[in-house]
């Protein structure tokens, strides 16, 4: 194992464990609370992904968002599309591509979604000072920054 360089605090080498931990412990807890809506992780996020696009999010570009493959995409926006929460419309120019849509039940649920999630947020943050928060979010913009720039 490398030596730790003078100018970085012990514990730095667990950074990227820490991180994992606290995102994946932090999507458990929203998928426990989003469960009693009937909505399993890759349904919510594919909610959640088309409503942060803006609108007119393609099948391909939500797969890659997902990273998911584009058979489980199928399964995952037929299932989407039965419960109504969706609309495949077809793209002008290429019959093999769709621009997805949220139907108006789709975008009741992401309400529902946004609620529970801005709560679990919040508890989660209580307790940190303002100043904490920005620099965590500074540093963390910064590594993403950082890894987006790699070949």
């Amino acid at each position: 194992m490398p030596a730790r360089r003078k100018d970085q605090p012990a514990g730095h080498e667990q950074l990227g464990q820490l991180l994992h931990v606290v995102a994946k412990s932090w999507r458990h807890e929203l998928d426990r609370r989003l469960k009693p809506l009937g909505l399993t992780r890759t349904k919510w996020l594919a909610l959640i992904l088309m409503t942060r696009s803006g609108g007119g999010i393609t099948q391909r570009s939500l797969a890659e968002k997902m990273e998911i493959g584009q058979p489980a995409m199928v399964a995952l926006l037929d299932r989407l599309e039965k419960d109504e929460l969706i609309r495949r419309n077809p793209m002008p120019g290429d019959r093999r591509a769709s621009s997805l849509e949220l139907t108006p039940a789709g975008k009741k649920l992401i309400s529902k979604i946004e609620v529970v999630a801005h709560q679990l947020r919040e508890e989660i943050l209580a307790g940190f000072s303002v100043r904490e928060l920005q620099t965590a979010g500074d540093v963390l913009a910064r590594m993403k920054a950082k890894l987006e720039a790699f070949p």
